[in-house]
């Protein structure tokens, strides 16, 4: 027995022998947490946008954190079945603790079994145990890798949108921003390198040396002090071959759950429509339950005003264009009182126009935010004046 074996204490082994006990309770908890919390992400767009994502952005963010929390709820609804199936054995092993008679089997040919192969309930037992408490401290070491890395990336944006809106009139706050910004991402791209590669930055005979100061400085902001040495520990008593296959496993599973559901919306390939946000701009033709893209309009028929609401919340300037003349809207913040979601309404009046079609054309440039210059878009509804 080893020495660190003899010097635990009587209580921790206590703790050890009924760990399944708590370990039951959080993942049965924590996939119901999980179960909700991935309901409300699916309608969360808005949350990110008014921190200042844009609507891509937004999307790419909730499709990790989807990711992030499909894995740690299928690897939790795995252990809490393989808990079942350790707790059925431990029910076979008190009625037949020998296992099975070869004997009584009558198995003939290559199916008769040899005593010397025979698995008697206490390996099965013990092996799940082993399969059981692994599975369940991994979860949270990819949980909380997750989220470190998700806060990185949220300070990064939070920075870099900061300084753009100074950019325009602070130089030396801009420099400043732009610098840091720059410095955070090339640090969350070492660290999630070498997270990738089970700790290969740290064995290169230069670069170690180089990447000492960022993983010290990301230590508490990525959350690294919560699974440094768990995963130290899997790699080292595992493997990297296990350790990676594992993680490959689950976050395979994690993207291809997750990813019909977002792709549409971040302008990447899908093969499905869109179904959290709807395809009518109009909110008497809306299905229920749908949110608004870009723009929405309270009915086809109008009559003296035309209301228009805008889920853009960037810095962009908006040209409307009905029957070919120009208007120049003025926006008020406005909360839709169907989707509840936040964004800004604007009223055009239509007294000088005649009864009829209405073309409304809206041309718009919105800000890079990444370079200089501007997008240019156009979108055209039609009308009609009652």
């Amino acid at each position: 027995m080893s020495k660190s074996t003899n010097n635990t204490p009587e209580w921790l082994k206590n703790i050890q022998n009924e760990s399944w006990l708590p370990e039951l309770f959080i993942s049965g908890t924590a996939i119901y947490f999980l179960s909700s919390f991935m309901v409300y992400l699916d309608h969360s767009f808005d949350l990110f946008r008014f921190f200042g994502f844009r609507l891509t952005e937004s999307i790419k963010v909730i499709f990790a954190l989807s990711i992030g929390a499909t894995i740690l709820q299928t690897m939790l609804i795995l252990h809490f079945f393989l808990r079942g199936l350790w707790v059925g054995w431990i029910g076979i092993s008190y009625c037949f603790p020998n296992g099975s008679i070869n004997s009584n089997l009558n198995f003939r040919n290559k199916f008769k079994t040899d005593s010397k192969n025979f698995v008697k309930p206490i390996d099965i037992i013990l092996k799940l145990e082993y399969i059981c408490s692994s599975l369940f401290s991994f979860s949270f070491i990819v949980a909380f890798s997750f989220i470190g890395f998700f806060i990185c990336y949220f300070c990064f944006n939070l920075i870099l949108r900061s300084t753009f809106i100074l950019s325009t009139s602070f130089f030396y706050e801009s420099f400043f921003g732009y610098s840091l910004s720059l410095i955070l991402g090339l640090f969350t791209i070492l660290l999630f390198l070498d997270l990738f590669t089970l700790g290969g930055l740290k064995k290169i005979r230069y670069l170690n040396k180089l990447y000492f100061y960022p993983y010290k400085i990301l230590y508490f902001p990525a959350l690294i002090f919560l699974y440094e040495n768990s995963l130290n520990i899997f790699i080292s008593n595992n493997g990297k071959l296990r350790v990676t296959l594992l993680s490959a496993v689950f976050l395979i599973i994690g993207t291809t759950t997750n990813y019909h559901k977002y792709a549409c919306y971040a302008n990447l390939p899908c093969f499905s429509e869109p179904s959290y946000f709807a395809q009518n701009h109009i909110d008497d033709q809306r299905e229920d339950h749908t949110l608004i893209l870009n723009w929405s309009f309270e009915s086809t028929f109008v009559t003296n005003n035309l209301r228009i609401f805008s889920t853009l919340n960037e810095l962009e300037s908006y040209t409307y264009i009905i029957n070919k003349k120009e208007i120049f809207p003025k926006w008020i913040k406005y909360k839709h009182p169907i989707t509840k979601q936040i964004g800004k309404i604007s009223s055009v009046p239509l007294e000088n126009f005649n009864k009829g079609p209405i073309e409304l054309i809206i041309s718009g440039e919105h800000a890079a935010h990444w370079r200089k210059g501007t997008y240019k878009w156009e979108e055209k509804f039609d009308f009609i004046k009652e």
